[in-house]
């Protein structure tokens, strides 16, 4: 069975293509647009700009869908339509122009799709979870793989860079800014404290890679150090930052840093001595939801 999953995120907008078979799943091809659509709201509301976007984004999947006769396609949207005070009319105007269907996922569940999806690839026992999107952040308390507690904070790597910086790269006093905005939503919604940081999401495999490329790390899944994050983060600020950012991440230039000090107040307020970073997250943990649903039809 194929089945396409359309992760609609404030960012970024991405569609995988599996097959599943007896449980099990392989990713076929994914494509993605950077559309920001966080960007499109104004008082609370997606512009008509911003649905325009979401609706032209969606028919180029939908057109993709068709060449390859692909009946199965599940569409779910999170802080990007979440977040907003006129989902309902957003959802209505993508049904009738594209003829898709989406659902909107809150904010608790969507830390437990996050998790879900995360833990099929995850060996380690006890830790800590976070998803950094562009509008929020779950984080999931796990011990023997059991969840403990889970929550969603209502900053994201796009929403932090709209709330604080007027640039491109953010200059120190707007670090320093995100720094106590994050601090302050960590104190409100975390309280774990635990030995591992285990990472999904665009922003960390993001940041992983540019660790790569600066040789703080060796290989994909390796354990990272907050030095080295650190590291990164001196790098970024410096003359260097933005051509090691427009070489490798050219459309995160302006949200990396902000998921990165995410990422690092994440690990420091739970003390976690390593991050790892993995390849699963929520539309893994989406497509076994639908897969399951599927199934019992």
């Amino acid at each position: 069975m194929i089945i396409a999953i359309i992760d609609i995120g404030s960012n970024t907008i991405r569609m995988n293509v599996y097959r599943v078979r007896n449980g099990k799943f392989r990713l076929l091809f994914s494509k993605k647009a950077t559309a920001g659509i966080v960007s499109y709201v104004q008082e609370g509301r997606l512009n008509k700009e911003g649905i325009s976007i979401l609706c032209s984004t969606l028919d180029s999947f939908n057109k993709v869908l068709q060449q390859l006769q692909i009946e199965h396609c599940f569409a779910f949207a999170t802080a990007s339509l979440r977040n907003i005070d006129n989902t309902k009319e957003v959802l209505l105007a993508v049904e009738k122009k594209t003829g898709r269907k989406v659902n909107v996922i809150e904010g608790r569940q969507e830390a437990l799709l996050s998790f879900y999806g995360a833990s099929l690839q995850l060996q380690e026992e006890d830790g800590v979870f976070v998803d950094i999107g562009g509008g929020s952040s779950e984080v999931v308390s796990f011990e023997r793989k059991t969840i403990i507690s889970a929550c969603s904070m209502p900053i994201g790597s796009l929403n932090l860079f709209n709330l604080h910086v007027n640039g491109i790269l953010p200059t120190q006093q707007e670090i320093d800014s995100m720094r106590k905005h994050i601090e302050r939503e960590l104190h409100a919604y975390v309280h774990a404290q635990e030995t591992l940081l285990f990472a999904a999401g665009g922003s960390a495999r993001a940041i992983e890679k540019l660790l790569l490329k600066l040789g703080q790390v060796e290989h994909k899944g390796e354990a990272i150090s907050m030095e080295a994050l650190e590291y990164l983060l001196s790098y970024l600020c410096s003359a260097k930052g933005s051509h090691l950012l427009l070489r490798n991440k050219p459309e995160r230039i302006h949200t990396l840093i902000p998921g990165l000090l995410i990422l690092m107040g994440v690990m420091q307020h739970c003390q976690c001595a390593v991050l790892k970073v993995g390849r699963y997250g929520i539309r893994e943990g989406y497509l076994m939801k639908v897969t399951k649903k599927l199934r019992d039809k």
